[in-house]
């Protein structure tokens, strides 16, 4: 359920007033209420500090409402990342490995926190947009609308301040995120190829750990046994 130089400095950027960025927000969240899958390629950008140039790579996503979700990156995928509803389940196919991050209410912690932050993309309705973040800005660049988003959890501020989600109204589609995390640098998905309400397969989200998987999961205090 994780950014070159953004082109929208290259436009003109409008930020909304507040009875605006409440009618838009709330249009696009009635949409989502009928949104049951979606999927989309994906180009993900990282700009770090300590880097002159941005990383890039492709891969491939999945959701299933309400809180299902699957990441591929890479082509082969080198990373595999699943939601699924008590846990976040990370593979790691070319190194044999995997890592469990539980979701329920005994595991709590910043990085639980984070995981969380996964779903960003796809809130089913205000109140829930409204219970895990607080909204900082609403901007229109070229028929786009940017939503800047800042989380209400502390822990969860620590690592990832804010998260911007563009989507269009035109069709209710989600065409890119971005996270800002703590240390300055940036990772933005752009999504692209976009299909929504699809059937899936379920074994996309039941993903097989092989035998030879060397498995490993966090413990309360973030470490892992």
């Amino acid at each position: 359920m994780l950014g070159a130089p953004l082109l929208f400095l290259f436009f003109a950027v409008v930020s909304l007033p507040a009875a605006d960025t409440n009618a838009i927000v709330n249009a696009w969240l009635a949409a989502q209420t009928n949104l049951l899958t979606w999927q989309a390629d994906f180009t993900q950008t990282r700009a770090l500090s300590t880097l002159t140039q941005p990383l890039t790579a492709r891969g491939r996503v999945w959701f299933a409402a309400p809180r299902r979700f699957r990441w591929e990156l890479g082509e082969p995928p080198q990373t595999i990342a699943v939601r699924q509803p008590t846990e976040v389940l990370i593979l790691y196919p070319r190194l044999k490995r995997a890592e469990r991050y539980p979701l329920d209410a005994a595991s709590a912690g910043p990085w639980k926190d984070a995981m969380a932050l996964l779903d960003a993309g796809f809130p089913r309705s205000r109140a829930e947009l409204d219970a895990t973040f607080a909204i900082a800005a609403l901007t229109e660049t070229n028929g786009l609308h940017t939503l800047a988003l800042q989380p209400r959890s502390a822990s969860a501020r620590k690592l990832m301040p804010e998260i911007q989600l563009t989507f269009s109204l035109r069709d209710n589609v989600l065409r890119a995120t971005q996270l800002r995390f703590t240390d300055g640098s940036l990772l933005r998905n752009d999504f692209t190829n976009v299909v929504m309400n699809q059937k899936l397969d379920d074994a996309l989200f039941q993903p097989v750990i092989g035998a030879d998987y060397q498995v490993s999961q966090p413990t309360a205090k973030g470490e892992k046994k």
